[in-house]
């Protein structure tokens, strides 16, 4: 929402529908555009987008991965200084600490199995069941994702404006990020 005129951008989808990015549902993954720009994600005759990503957990670089892949210009945007979400790892002199998730379920057959196989480094190790880990901390996954990404970080997303050539994106002390034609908001 604008604040400052009070005016709404639509959702892309129906409020409480997530998005579908090739078969993996994201329930907690809410698109916008631009109404004024009549541009919405997956119109083919519109060509390229501008489109920024709010969050750079794993819903979000997947999303972001998907964009690219399909000549899209993408612009991660996260108010952490490291990539993850969720799958935060600190270091401490020799010692990786996951203060995150410890292990990743990993089902066999799934978009998550695909990721971890094709761009996991090979010290991923194999659990019992279908869980995974590193050694390295398990912000090895989300760092491998973003391989042909832009990426913000240490960046907090305060507003979004409509504004003459598409959606405004201010940060908490109110400049401006960018100008984009579609947001993905990931953020919890």
């Amino acid at each position: 929402i604008d604040h400052s005129s009070n005016r709404a951008l639509r959702p892309a989808r129906p409020s409480g529908e997530g998005l579908l990015v090739h078969g993996l549902a994201t329930p907690q993954v809410r698109v916008w555009w631009d109404a004024a720009q009549h541009r919405a994600c997956g119109e083919e005759e519109a060509g390229p987008m501008r489109v920024a990503v709010i969050g750079a957990g794993i819903s979000g670089l997947v999303a972001a991965r998907e964009l690219v892949s399909s000549g899209h210009e993408v612009l991660v945007i996260e108010k952490s200084r490291g990539l993850g979400g969720r799958m935060a790892a600190r270091r401490a002199e020799d010692m990786v600490l996951d203060h995150g998730l410890p292990v990743l379920e990993v089902p066999s057959g799934g978009l998550l199995a695909d990721l971890v196989r094709d761009l996991a480094p090979d010290d991923v190790v194999h659990l019992d069941g279908d869980a995974v880990a590193w050694p390295a901390g398990m912000t090895v996954l989300p760092k491998s994702m973003v391989a042909g990404v832009d990426v913000l970080l240490g960046t907090r997303v305060a507003a979004l404006r409509e504004g003459t050539q598409g959606i405004e994106i201010a940060h908490d002390q109110g400049n401006t990020i960018g100008t984009v034609d579609a947001v993905i908001i990931t953020a919890p």
